[in-house]
C-alpha cells in the first residue's frame, strides 16, 4: 500500500504533506523533536486513511450501502460508517468476514 502522507523538511522545520495533492497537513518544529512529531503525525494519518479507503472501496465495488453491509456483517450502518471514517478501528477479523460476504453475494448472484 502506498503511503498517503510523508514528512519532509521545509525551511529548517518539518511538515507533513499529502502525497496525492501536495497539501500540507501539518507543520512541526526543527531538529529531532520536529522530525519525530512529524513522523508520529504521519503514522496517525496513515492509520486513519487506510481503513477508510480500503473498506469504502470494497463496499462500493460490491455495490453495497453502509446499511446493507452492516446487515450482512451483523452490525449497524453507523458502525460501518465509523470504520470507514476511522472513528472506530475495524476488528482484526474484518477481512475474513468480507470474504464470507463476498462468497454469499456470489452464491446469491448465481441463484438469481
Amino acid at each position: 500500500m502506498t503511503e498517503r502522507y510523508r514528512a519532509e523538511r521545509h525551511a529548517g522545520a518539518w511538515r507533513v504533506v499529502n502525497s496525492a495533492d501536495g497539501t500540507v497537513a501539518g507543520e512541526y518544529g526543527a531538529g529531532a523533536a520536529g522530525a519525530q512529531a512529524a513522523a508520529d503525525a504521519v503514522a496517525v494519518l496513515e492509520r486513519k486513511a487506510a481503513p477508510t479507503s480500503e473498506l469504502r472501496a470494497w463496499r462500493k465495488a460490491h455495490r453495497l450501502s453502509q446499511g446493507k453491509l452492516g446487515e450482512l456483517l451483523g452490525v449497524t450502518w453507523v458502525t460501518v460508517q465509523r470504520w470507514e471514517t476511522g472513528v472506530y478501528k475495524p476488528p482484526p477479523f474484518l477481512h475474513r468476514a468480507l470474504r464470507d460476504v463476498e462468497r454469499e453475494l456470489e452464491q446469491h448472484a448465481l441463484a438469481s
